[in-house]
Parts: C-alpha cells; structure tokens; sequence
C-alpha cells in the first residue's frame, strides 16, 4: 500500500505488500523487499535497499544519493535517524539483521553494524565503525572513527570510545571510555554454558593484569580451548586497544 502524497520514483523496486505512509519520499534506485513498513515522512534516497519486514519510523532518513546502504531483515530504524546522509558519505553501510537503532542515531560511511545490536538514543558511529553482533550501544554515546566493538560488548551512556573494545566488556566514560569489567548480564542471555562463563572471566583477568598486552594475548591462545574465551583473546591479539 501506498498513501497517495508519498512520492515515490518509478525507478524504485517495491514489494506488492510494502507499506509506505504519507508523505514520504523515495527515490529512483530503492529497493523495499516483501513486508517493509514506512511510517510517515520517510526519506529514502537512491542506493537504499530495505531487506524483508524491516520498520522505519517518521523522519528517518536513509542515504545522499551517492552511497550504498543496505539494511538487512528485520531491523527497526526509530524516529530522526540519519544513515548515511552527510555529503562526504560514499562508503556502503551495511546493518545486519534483527538490530534495532533508536531515535536520534547517526550512522556515517562504511559502518557495519552485525546481528542483533541495539543503537539506543542519540548515538553518533562515525565512519567506518563495527559492532559485532550482540553489542547494546546506550544513549548519547560517541564512536570514534574506525573503532571496533566486540561481540556482546556493552557501552554506558553518554561515553566517548576513541579506540577499540574487545568482546564482552562493559566500557563507560567520557572523554575516553575506559573497559570496567566484563557484560555479565548479556554473556548469561547468549553463553548457555556455565563452563563458557568461567572461562572468559579467567581470560579477561588474565588479559587485564596485562594491561591487554597482544603479545600476552597471542601466548594465550595456544592454550584456549573455550569458543568464546579464545574469540575474547583473539581479538586482543589483532586490534590495537
């Protein structure tokens, strides 16, 4: 269904059972795949591709024309959003599925946001940004460019990362994020196993004593058996903290 103020380009590929409310505006070069909801006032630009039964709310805006944004399955985009829209944004933004982005969010060029993230409200991911999957993103925070976060990771409200996060920390502070502890809370709701639990806890204070010292890392994993223990220590091994 199409309301009949939206504007919608006949270059746009649209879904027969697409929903796109008053208002909105979508350009040639869009794609909308099966079970799409815009809410009005919706500002697609040309490059855009909404996977399968993805939610964008009033006034989100998505891509400037030049750049290569897909947003995969079942994502929900609130209210204000912007992805992609600053004129200097070229690189593809990819958002994989099941993430949820909240009101107010900037997303720049280049950033990938994994499997089920949330983006809560007010979050700038300056360009060329990764979450990995499973990573909760509070309100207010800013991510430097080209930082990574980990998988299951967790970021207070109003922080500012500057450099990268290794999987299942809890990190706050601003002007520079510090890692406090581990994100026991969200390692319980994915890490089924107890025995899993134990054994990042023993890494990351090992790797803490450290300081997370890569060469410290790299030792360790010879010895790591546990699959999220040794995905924790990997990443300390390959990216610069």
């Amino acid at each position: 269904m199409i309301h009949p103020s939206a504007q919608v380009a006949q270059g746009a590929k649209i879904a027969n059972d697409a929903q796109i409310g008053p208002f909105c505006k979508i350009a040639n070069g869009v794609t909308l795949a099966s079970g799409v909801i815009l809410e009005p006032h919706v500002t697609l630009e040309a490059g855009v591709h909404l996977g399968q039964h993805t939610h964008l709310y009033p006034f989100a805006h998505l891509g400037n024309g030049h750049n290569h944004i897909m947003i995969h399955e079942g994502c929900t985009i609130r209210e204000f959003t912007k992805i992609g829209t600053h004129v200097e944004d070229h690189d593809p933004i990819i958002i994989h599925p099941h993430c949820y982005i909240m009101a107010y969010a900037t997303i720049r060029s280049g950033v990938q946001i994994q499997e089920h993230c949330t983006i809560t409200n007010n979050v700038h991911l300056s360009r060329h940004c990764i979450c990995q999957s499973r990573v909760i993103v509070a309100a207010k925070v800013s991510i430097a460019e080209h930082c990574t976060i980990g998988t299951g990771s967790m970021i207070g409200g109003v922080s500012t990362v500057t450099h990268n996060i290794p999987p299942y920390c809890l990190v706050e502070g601003s002007p520079h994020a510090m890692i406090r502890g581990l994100n026991l809370v969200g390692m319980r709701r994915y890490c089924k196993d107890r025995h899993s639990i134990n054994q990042v806890k023993k890494a990351f204070m090992r790797l803490k004593r450290v300081d997370f010292s890569r060469s410290e890392a790299r030792k360790m994993l010879s010895t790591a058996e546990d699959t999220h223990a040794r995905q924790l220590i990997a990443f300390v091994a390959t990216h610069q903290l």
